[in-house]
């Protein structure tokens, strides 16, 4: 009888408990609650909801109508970690954004309208992750990002960049991660990767780069991924990767390159050493003549470390059109010299 009375008063204070949740969660949102607090997922809106619990540690407020937001919005969530605002309607931000957010770590504001940013407006949280991804930005101002020496993870693809200024990352000393893919980058301002030590993930792909400046990783020596595909490099400097030899992952696939330089690859000795593979040349117009002997002996000794090895092919002469690089004979090579 006993085991019985405290069972149901164990189910009562349950469904009290579910009751007391239900209740306090704002219309056309659900609320979840754990240990740590409270995650609040929000849909159909057009104006920022209101009752939200103050233990919410997770704010997703995610393809609505919202187009405007204002700090007091986020006034009494002191215990805030992360906010999910992809997918709505957003234009811009205020100054003093994240002023009562102390513990926030992530903001994720995919697929918005914004164009631009007030200067430091980030400042005011510890955030670690930033997704600035799908927006309408032209460009990056460095005062973005001011006091933000916390952030590892910068997500700014899917816009439409068309330059940097040499300055935009150089409070970012902490990053690990950076991607700036599918933008309409043309080049990349000699030194504006300098002031990231810690950058280990770089994503360049999917923009309208056409060259690079001999420097460009010199400063990013623990770099294990970088992707450069789908891009137009046309040639690339000696010496360009010397300084990478952490590098894992080296993707500079649909380029327009037609020959590397000597000693290109020589000191990337740890490519593919998780994957069993770690380079993609593929979707280039290789000119299989004398100056392909590097590249065919680099490959030919290093099989396993090559995606793709079939379609990376020779462009030219007609008569080696198609055939991959690493079933070319040592007499195919040498005989165009």
């Amino acid at each position: 009888f006993n085991t019985g009375m405290m069972i149901s008063w164990v189910c009562l204070v349950i469904f009290a408990w579910y009751c007391t949740i239900a209740l306090s969660c704002p219309e056309q949102c659900t609320c979840y609650s754990s240990p740590n607090g409270t995650a609040v997922v929000c849909v159909s809106l057009t104006n920022f909801p209101k009752a939200i619990p103050s233990d919410t540690v997770s704010l997703s407020i995610e393809f609505t109508n919202l187009t405007n937001i204002v700090s007091e919005d986020l006034r009494g969530f002191s215990s805030l970690q992360e906010l999910h605002l992809s997918g709505n309607q957003i234009r811009k931000l205020p100054e003093d954004f994240l002023r009562h957010l102390p513990l926030l770590h992530t903001l994720d504001l995919t697929g918005n309208l914004l164009q631009d940013l007030p200067p430091g407006v980030f400042c005011c949280s510890p955030l670690q992750n930033l997704v600035l991804k799908g927006n309408r930005f032209l460009s990056v101002n460095p005062l973005w990002f001011q006091g933000m020496s916390n952030l590892t993870w910068l997500d700014l693809s899917d816009n439409k960049l068309s330059s940097l200024p040499l300055a935009a990352f150089q409070n970012l000393s902490s990053l690990k991660t950076l991607s700036l893919g599918n933008n309409k980058l043309e080049k990349l301002p000699e030194g504006c990767l300098n002031a990231l030590p810690s950058l280990e993930i770089l994503h360049l792909d999917d923009n309208e780069l056409s060259s690079l400046a001999p420097t460009t990783f010199d400063f990013t020596v623990r770099l294990t991924q970088l992707n450069l595909q789908d891009n137009k490099l046309k040639k690339l400097p000696q010496g360009l990767f010397q300084k990478l030899q952490r590098l894992e992952i080296l993707s500079l696939n649909d380029n327009r390159l037609t020959a590397v330089p000597l000693g290109l690859f020589d000191k990337l000795e740890v490519l593919g050493v998780e994957t069993g593979q770690g380079l993609d040349l593929s979707g280039n117009p290789w000119k299989c003549d004398c100056e392909v002997a590097y590249l065919w002996q680099w490959l030919t000794n290093h099989k396993d470390k090559v995606f793709f090895q079939n379609k990376t092919q020779c462009a030219t002469p007609d008569e080696l059109k198609g055939k991959p690089i690493t079933s070319l004979t040592e007499q195919e090579v040498a005989g165009s010299c």
